[in-house]
């Protein structure tokens, strides 16, 4: 700008230096011996002046427009042992998108200069599912250019993985031996490769009946239980009744005896099972196991099958068979003798009321009379 008087037709010429290309401010001065005057008519007429320069100022305030820059939100994985990155970026500038290069990390500002963004973050456990996990650093050219930037990190979250562990069902027919089965079944997504874990399987059924297949488990070591959402389903033991006939032979006990008297007297009985499961205290005996008798005859104990009841639940066809046993008292076997007598006849009668008893004889206190 020249302010001052100049002739007509003169034309003035002067080269002044001043730059500035980041904010700040700088001074415009003249360039040394380069003022001059001239004109058509009379050529150089710079000596006619004397020249006042007065230096300009070059400004450039700070870029203010808003920049943001945020990494995605969102992301999610099942777990699965792997490290997990999300490197997808966004960038606004002035409330416009600035599209990346092909790389994704490298975006151009309307300014020209750039913004390269590398990852510095990575999920691997469930643990590492907290907010704003995705971070990354970023460098602008020229960055105290720009007074607002703001920056959002999103979040990324490995979700448990759903592990099933259940326990066998088993049954079987009832044999007197516990039913056990120790096989774990593990469904759902399962464990990680080289994750898993140990079982101890207690679950036990003998008798007729159910029961829960117990089991505990122990993660290996390098399992973390954070990982899985585990559901435990124990499974179902089941002993199911014998149905085959078990055949219960009941002999009653028998006795001999002579006729004496006296009170005789025979108890109890023999018992043979046709299956060696079935044992003498899985029935019951509700009668009287004795048969008792003092005269000469056939005592009979009368058991009867009712007089005994299977009390195993593990037994669904148990038939009780009666072997009769009797007390047996004989008779005695008694000689009664009369004399035997000669003489010489002699008009009298011959006579002699001697009976002798042999053989086994009476009871005492007992006997006859004769004539």
């Amino acid at each position: 700008i020249i302010d001052g008087v100049v002739a007509i037709g003169d034309v003035v010429d002067v080269e002044v230096s001043g730059e500035i290309t980041y904010s700040g401010e700088t001074s415009v001065e003249m360039v040394e011996n380069t003022f001059s005057v001239s004109s058509e008519e009379n050529g150089d007429v710079t000596k006619y002046y004397v020249p006042t320069f007065l230096p300009g100022i070059l400004k450039i305030t700070p870029n203010s427009n808003l920049i943001t820059i945020e990494s995605i939100s969102g992301e999610s994985w099942i777990y699965d042992g792997q490290e997990h990155t999300a490197e997808k970026y966004f960038v606004t500038y002035a409330g416009e998108e600035v599209i990346s290069d092909d790389s994704g990390k490298v975006f151009t500002l309307p300014t020209g200069d750039k913004i390269t963004i590398t990852n510095v973050s990575s999920v691997r456990n469930v643990e590492d599912s907290v907010e704003n996990n995705n971070l990354f650093e970023y460098v602008i050219e020229n960055e105290i250019q720009y007074t607002s930037i703001d920056v959002t990190f999103g979040t990324m979250r490995i979700e448990k993985r759903e592990v099933t562990l259940e326990s066998a069902t088993a049954s079987k027919v009832y044999d007197g031996e516990a039913l056990e089965n120790d096989e774990v079944t593990v469904s759902g997504d399962g464990f990680v490769e080289g994750e898993g874990a140990t079982f101890d399987v207690t679950g036990s059924q003998i008798e007729v009946g159910t029961s829960k297949n117990t089991f505990s488990y122990e993660l290996k070591s390098g399992t973390k239980a954070s990982n899985y959402e585990i559901t435990k389903v124990e499974g179902t033991l089941e002993v199911t009744v014998l149905e085959d006939k078990v055949t219960v032979t009941i002999t009653e006990n028998s006795g001999e005896a002579k006729y004496d008297g006296e009170k005789h007297a025979v108890e109890g009985y023999k018992v043979e099972i046709s299956n060696p499961l079935y044992k003498e205290t899985d029935f019951s005996f509700n009668g009287t196991a004795k048969v008792e008798g003092t005269d000469a005859g056939t005592y009979e104990m009368n058991l009867s099958e009712e007089d005994f009841t299977n009390i195993n639940t593990n037994f669904a066809n148990v038939e009780f068979v009666i072997v009769d046993g009797t007390l047996e008292i004989a008779k005695r076997n008694v000689i009664l003798t009369s004399a035997t007598a000669s003489k010489i006849y002699d008009g009298e009668a011959l006579e002699n009321d001697e009976v002798t008893v042999s053989g086994d004889g009476f009871v005492e206190g007992e006997g006859a009379t004769f004539d």
